[in-house]
């Protein structure tokens, strides 16, 4: 039996679907545990998944009454990336798994994290994030500039998150390798 693990980062929109991809390895015959913030606890075990906590209730931070942009900016920034590259690396420090399937807020930590311990990863984007000639990086809206265009777009997406991200990725895989779990 293979052991799963999922770190799911984020709101209900970045869980419930990893929810759904745990049941169906479970009951495929996979032991699956899905480490998440705690409001998401029952909701997993409901589900017979087993449950990691990773960190605490995003909804307690001291953000009332921000605006929409403060609250996007505040979440995307590289200070918030490692707060919860942090909570990747401590929830998943004493688990054993065979495969770590990681959220897209969770591959910043979970990549370096699995590549320090030997596990293969793989990143569940619920959307095109990649370059891809089929359709632009979401982030982008419904819009196609061609196979080429496409491409292009996801590419400089991609060297801008290298761009905004590479020291607080490169800190945590640092880190992550003081996370290597002993043989």
């Amino acid at each position: 039996m293979t052991r799963v693990v999922i770190a799911a980062m984020g709101t209900r929109g970045d869980v419930a679907p990893l929810t759904d991809v745990g049941v169906r390895l479970l009951a495929a015959g996979h032991q699956v545990v899905l480490a998440a913030s705690r409001p998401f606890a029952a909701e997993i075990q409901r589900c017979g998944l087993e449950f990691r906590a990773m960190g605490g209730d995003f909804r307690e931070t001291e953000i009332a009454g921000a605006s929409p942009a403060k609250l996007v900016l505040t979440a995307v920034s590289p200070a918030s990336v490692r707060a919860m590259g942090e909570l990747v690396l401590t929830a998943l420090e004493n688990e054993k798994a065979d495969v770590l399937l990681l959220s897209p807020w969770a591959e910043f930590a979970g990549h370096p994290f699995a590549e320090a311990n030997g596990i293969p990863s793989i990143g569940v984007r619920l959307q095109p994030l990649s370059a891809t000639a089929a359709h632009p990086p979401s982030v982008l809206g419904a819009w196609s500039l061609g196979g080429p265009g496409n491409r292009l777009a996801g590419a400089a997406g991609g060297a801008l998150v290298d761009r905004v991200y590479g020291n607080v990725v490169n800190d945590i895989r640092a880190r992550g390798w003081g996370f290597r779990r002993p043989v």
